[in-house]
């Protein structure tokens, strides 16, 4: 078993950003850096956690609907489809659409080859540390991808400090690729970019028994790149004359 490579998300500072190799041609990687934008402070972080929705979402595992193990939203004009459910989006607030801001600014050079910025926010609310997100690659059905087929997703966390493990997806790609796990604490940025959600999956793991109670709430932003909706043409029918 290949050894995971343990990252700390503080070596950072301001919007310089550090890069995570995933495979030897550096085709996938990670960047990190800690966000110093504006501060998050418990205020603002109440703020935010107070808009998480009353009901965890269903998702679909293994053909039968199960609920989320965490809040989710979906901000922005469109839907996003994933783990066999569309979910429903919400109108941007203003309290959030500063993280948009900040995503597309930070990220400027790589946006360069996409023509387009970030235009629609997920959130993930963690209440303790048996909330989690399992192993998964982002659906890229929606997802803009630039001429090499790549796709940038930004992450942005706050609150309590959790792992968050990248590992190769299959037999295939781990020749030559890294298990890496980020120890990703308050104020911490991620950026997923190349063919990331191709080679590699990514999770939050369940902390179980008393010690996940014990971990305090967590708060992860993420932006991604959606294509424009195309609106299904309607083929007008031949007026019948009487």
């Amino acid at each position: 078993m290949e050894q995971t490579d343990i990252v700390s998300s503080e070596e950072e500072e301001g919007d310089n950003m550090k890069l995570i190799p995933l495979n030897k041609d550096n085709s996938s990687w990670v960047r990190t850096f800690v966000y110093n934008d504006r501060t998050i402070d418990s205020k603002a972080f109440n703020e935010i956690w107070d808009l998480h929705p009353p009901e965890q979402d269903i998702i679909m595992f293994f053909g039968k609907p199960v609920k989320m193990p965490r809040f989710q939203q979906t901000f922005g004009e469109q839907g996003y489809n994933f783990s066999g459910v569309k979910h429903s989006s919400v109108p941007i607030p203003p309290l959030l659409q500063p993280f948009l801001d900040y995503a597309n600014r930070v990220c400027n050079p790589y946006l360069k080859s996409y023509k387009q910025g970030f235009n629609m926010l997920l959130i993930n609310w963690y209440e303790n540390g048996l909330n989690y997100i399992g192993a998964h690659s982002d659906s890229e059905t929606q997802l803009l991808k630039n001429k090499k087929g790549e796709v940038l997703v930004f992450s942005l966390s706050f609150g309590a400090t959790r792992s968050f493990r990248l590992h190769p997806k299959n037999e295939e790609d781990k020749a030559g690729s890294r298990f890496v796990e980020l120890e990703l604490t308050n104020n911490t940025g991620v950026l997923m970019g190349g063919l990331c959600q191709t080679t590699h999956k990514h999770s939050v793991p369940k902390i179980d028994g008393k010690k996940g109670l014990l971990v305090g709430k967590r708060i992860n932003v993420t932006c991604r790149i959606f294509k424009e909706e195309v609106t299904p043409k309607v083929k007008k029918g031949k007026k019948t004359i009487k």
